[in-house]
């Protein structure tokens, strides 16, 4: 442990009084994820019935506070550090017991911190994904391929980071064939952007790694919608009104042939968004049932349907043929449609 600067001077301290401080760390100097260990010394003699306590103070405010033993210190410890932590620390005593937050220390014996990305312990890897064009649907699964082609020794641990948008997103070992496979499923248009990889000896949190400018790939995920057609929709309400606990009976129809080998799913969409999904048979149609109805069930109907099978919520069919559900206290009269 090794002091650093010291000013002589009094702020705000009538209740206080400096105590030395030190850290594990000659230069002050540490790397994004690492700990800082701050020890807060009084070299006074300390009787069996005093009760002393130590603040730590962060560019002159108050931010931990901790008893101080027969010993005469106290140990703080910062674990996973940031660039926030980042600043000027210094310690005072007292045999009161403040708030944190209440007490002053600036102008006494400093410390000063600085933390950095600490990237020099990475490099940049080839980065491979399952599609020539960096372009997905909605619903698909992204195989990202992070490889290394440098000779790994069998007593090598490595680490493989992901980034997006150059922050790390996912982290894996990279074991004797340096290489690990990133796989994304059900992605959304949230996951469209640049994907980079990068390794290192070192083991991080993951948010804390930094890759921009290392070779990158760009993904962009779309809709997907183009492998969607509108089908005729039918409820059991000539007037699309529901009493609040009865049942909405909705067929979706398609009038084109299926073939014997084709497997069709269709989607029921509420105001735009898909919300059920079941298989189209050789009649060409799917009666989806709403049970016990409330006027949550209210809302623009639409049916769609595709060869591909899709998560539901991301489906969207607004601007389809729409059916318009109305639920309500009152009783109503229901006329079949079909």
């Amino acid at each position: 442990m090794i002091p650093l600067s010291v000013s002589p001077t009094t702020v705000g301290l009538d209740d206080f009084h400096p105590a030395d401080i030190f850290i594990n760390s000659s230069s002050g100097t540490f790397k994004v994820g690492e700990s800082i260990t701050i020890k807060c010394a009084i070299f006074q003699q300390i009787s069996s019935n005093d009760q002393l306590y130590t603040y730590l103070c962060k560019n002159g405010v108050g931010v931990q506070m901790g008893p101080i033993g027969k010993k005469g210190d106290y140990d703080f410890i910062i674990k996973n550090v940031s660039e926030l932590d980042s600043g000027s620390y210094s310690c005072v005593y007292s045999s009161k017991k403040s708030p944190a937050s209440n007490v002053s220390a600036s102008g006494q014996k400093i410390i000063y911190v600085q933390v950095t990305e600490g990237l020099g312990d990475f490099r940049p890897a080839d980065i491979f994904i399952n599609s020539s064009s960096g372009t997905f649907k909605v619903g698909e699964s992204i195989m990202i391929k992070c490889v290394i082609f440098q000779q790994i020794s069998s007593n090598e641990e490595l680490n493989m980071y992901l980034c997006k948008n150059g922050v790390g997103v996912e982290m894996g070992p990279i074991g004797q064939i340096g290489e690990y496979v990133f796989i994304i499923k059900n992605i959304s248009e949230l996951d469209s952007g640049s994907y980079s990889c990068v390794y290192s000896s070192k083991k991080y949190p993951v948010a804390n790694v930094s890759a921009s400018r290392q070779k990158t790939i760009h993904v962009k995920v779309t809709e997907g919608l183009g492998d969607f057609r509108p089908a005729d929709i039918f409820i059991n309400s000539s007037s699309g009104t529901f009493k609040v606990g009865e049942s909405i009976t909705i067929k979706c129809v398609i009038f084109q042939q299926i073939s014997s080998n084709e497997e069709l799913n269709m989607y029921l969409c509420k105001n735009g968004v898909g919300v059920q999904m079941g298989p189209i048979g050789q009649i060409g149609e799917y009666v989806f049932i709403i049970k016990t109805v409330s006027e949550l069930d209210s809302g623009s109907y639409s049916c769609v349907y595709s060869s591909k099978k899709y998560p539901v919520a991301n489906v969207s069919a607004s601007g389809q043929k729409t059916i318009h559900v109305k639920v309500t206290g009152k009783r109503c009269l229901n006329y079949y449609l079909y």
